[in-house]
C-alpha cells in the first residue's frame, strides 16, 4: 500500500501540466510595421516569428485566456511523442486568440502526418497545416520541419466572440504574410 501513494501521487503531479504561462523567447521588435518579431530557441537552433504587435508574451490575463490545460492536453494526445513547450502568446482585442507552441525533438514531417487521421489541409513543402474543431473551438495546427524536429503551433479561438472566418482571416495572416519567410527557407 505505501507504494502506491507514491506512484499515484507522482501520476497526478505529471497531468497537472500548466500550459498557460509565459515562455521565454526573445524580442525583436519592428515599430515601422507593427509588428513583434519572437525568437523560439529549439534544441540548437533557434527560429524566428512575426506577430502583429498586438500579442501578448511577457504576462497573463486569464480573461483573454479561454482553454484550459486539460484542452491543450487533449490536442497534444493525438501525437504519441511528448513535446517541449516553446510558446504562448494570445491578444487582448477582438480577435482573442490564443496560440501555444512546441517542439518534438528528433521528430519528422513525415512522423506527424502518419499519426493524423487525414491530409493536411495545406501542405508547404516544409511544413503543413490541419484545421478542425475540438468541443466548439476552431482549431489551426500549423507544423513546420526544423534541423532536429518540428515545430508545432497551435491557434486556438473563442466561439463565443469570434466567427470562423475572422479566425481563419487571422491566422493565415500569422502564418503565411508576415511569415513567408518560414516557408521559403
Amino acid at each position: 500500500m505505501k507504494r502506491i501513494i507514491p506512484i499515484m501521487t507522482v501520476l497526478m503531479m505529471s497531468s497537472c501540466t500548466n500550459y498557460i504561462k509565459v515562455i521565454d523567447s526573445k524580442k525583436i521588435s519592428d515599430e515601422e510595421n507593427s509588428l513583434s518579431t519572437r525568437v523560439i530557441d529549439l534544441k540548437d537552433e533557434s527560429l524566428g516569428i512575426n506577430f502583429y504587435g498586438d500579442y501578448e508574451f511577457e504576462n497573463i490575463n486569464k480573461k483573454f485566456i479561454f482553454f484550459t490545460n486539460s484542452d491543450i492536453a487533449h490536442l497534444l494526445g493525438n501525437l504519441t511523442k511528448k513535446p517541449k513547450e516553446v510558446l504562448f502568446t494570445y491578444t487582448e482585442t477582438s480577435i482573442y486568440n490564443n496560440i501555444a507552441g512546441f517542439f518534438y525533438e528528433n521528430v519528422t514531417l513525415e512522423d506527424i502526418k502518419k499519426q493524423w487521421s487525414q491530409q493536411p489541409d495545406k501542405d508547404m513543402g516544409n511544413g503543413f497545416l490541419y484545421r478542425y474543431t475540438y468541443k466548439d473551438y476552431n482549431i489551426i495546427d500549423v507544423y513546420r520541419q526544423q534541423k532536429n524536429g518540428v515545430i508545432r503551433f497551435i491557434a486556438i479561438n473563442n466561439p463565443k466572440s469570434q466567427k470562423k472566418d475572422q479566425f481563419e482571416l487571422e491566422n493565415e495572416g500569422i502564418f503565411f504574410k508576415i511569415n513567408t519567410q518560414l516557408w521559403t527557407q
